[in-house]
C-alpha cells in the first residue's frame, strides 16, 4: 500500500513539474522553412500553402542557415526551433532529395512558440494528395 501511494505521489509530482514548466509535450507534422521565411509567414492566411512551396535550396542559403528553422504545421501556426532543432536539421537538409516542400515529424515540447526538439526526422510526401 505504501509502495502504491509513494508512486502515485512521485507520478503526479513529475506531471506538476512538466506543467509547471509551460511546455507541452507534442508530436507535430509540418514543413520545414527557414526563419528568414518563416517570419514572413507569421501573420498570412497563406502559411501552409507558401511553406508547402518552400525551396529547400532557400533554407540553405548562408543568411539563412543563420537565422534558424521552423516548422509550419497544418493549420498554419508556425512554431521555432531550438538550437539542438536547428542542428539536426541541417543534417536532414544536407541529406534530404527534395526540392521544396520538405515535410518533417518532430517530437518534444511547446514553450510559446519555441519548439524544444526531441527528434526530427524527414516525412516522405505524397505530392499527389498535397498533405500532411
Amino acid at each position: 500500500m505504501l509502495r502504491k501511494s509513494l508512486a502515485t505521489t512521485l507520478c503526479l509530482l513529475c506531471m506538476g513539474a512538466t506543467f509547471a514548466n509551460g511546455k507541452e509535450q507534442v508530436n507535430l507534422k509540418g514543413y520545414l522553412v527557414d526563419m528568414m521565411c518563416g517570419d514572413s509567414y507569421a501573420h498570412d492566411p497563406e502559411a501552409l500553402s507558401k511553406a508547402k512551396e518552400h525551396a529547400t535550396e532557400c533554407s540553405l542559403m548562408t543568411h539563412c542557415k543563420k537565422a534558424g528553422y521552423a516548422v509550419v504545421t497544418e493549420d498554419g501556426k508556425i512554431y521555432k526551433l531550438d538550437k539542438a532543432g536547428n542542428k539536426m536539421v541541417a543534417e536532414i537538409l544536407d541529406k534530404t532529395k527534395e526540392k521544396e516542400g520538405l515535410m518533417v515529424s518532430v517530437e518534444g515540447s511547446v514553450d510559446g512558440k519555441m519548439l524544444h526538439v526531441k527528434s526530427i526526422a524527414e516525412m516522405s510526401t505524397d505530392r499527389t494528395k498535397g498533405n500532411l
